[in-house]
């Protein structure tokens, strides 16, 4: 039928609101990153257990299992906020349940 429109689930345009650890920042791609990052290594210090952390995160909306990849560990919390997602991840090394560093990177991917 031409000229339809079609018609989208409402949840693809459904404002999402970023985890805790994640409110307030700046939109500013550098700006909010930075932030986001301090307030990681503050919140799960080098030196504190992996557990823990791994089930705040989860319990805030970040996806488990945790990924693991050639680059360490990861949870990864993503809006659905269209056209644009923001996304957080908390990455993480670590030696025998321990954190031996840690990361966060905050960012949006759109058109």
């Amino acid at each position: 039928m031409a000229g339809a429109v079609r018609w989208l689930p409402l949840a693809v345009f459904a404002k999402n609101t970023p985890p805790p650890i994640g409110e307030g920042l700046s939109q500013s791609a550098i700006e909010g990153e930075n932030q986001f990052d301090e307030r990681v290594k503050q919140l799960f210090p080098v030196g504190s257990q992996v557990e823990p952390m791994v089930r705040e995160l989860i319990s805030q909306g970040f996806r488990g299992p945790v990924i693991t990849d050639g680059h360490g560990a990861y949870l990864i919390y993503q809006t659905k906020t269209f056209p644009v997602f923001s996304r957080w991840y908390v990455s993480w090394h670590e030696s025998d349940g321990v954190i031996t560093d840690v990361w966060g990177v905050f960012g949006h991917v759109g058109p």
